[in-house]
């Protein structure tokens, strides 16, 4: 996952998915972690999203690690239809992270893209927050 935009040079707390479908998993990996100097964003911060179920739907929740009263967003992975998940998962965090720190988010400001080097077990996201996350 990675962040530009609006909320750009806030430090954001760390996110955990996870996986509804047994014996299905998702994992969050930090794949760059965000950096600002003097107000610019030198790199946005990115994300690998896995999810290791090869067919059929399981739901997904995004939530903060640190914080268990922040709001949960629940979400679908339909892994035979990338599209769909992606949408899900752009859904889901521009959900979470709008108002943020006070920032204002939107879709636009969440880049994903499925990782076609991936050879694993279902399917991996690579996850990029820009726009007002930067």
């Amino acid at each position: 996952m990675g962040v530009a935009g609006t909320l750009g040079g806030i430090n954001i707390a760390p996110l955990k998915v996870a996986a509804q479908a047994q014996p299905a998993s998702a994992e969050v990996s930090v794949l760059q972690a965000g950096a600002r100097s003097g107000g610019e964003t030198m790199m946005n911060e990115r994300y690998a999203l896995t999810f290791t179920q090869k067919f059929g739907s399981q739901g997904f929740k995004v939530y903060f690690v640190d914080d268990g009263k922040l709001p949960v967003t629940f979400k679908f992975n339909h892994a035979e239809d990338t599209f769909e998940t992606i949408s899900q998962i752009k859904a889901a965090y521009t959900e979470l992270l709008n108002g943020y720190q006070g920032k204002v988010v939107t879709q636009a400001d969440i880049s994903v893209v499925r990782d076609t080097a991936y050879t694993g077990s279902g399917n991996r996201y690579l996850v990029e927050l820009g726009g007002s996350l930067a």
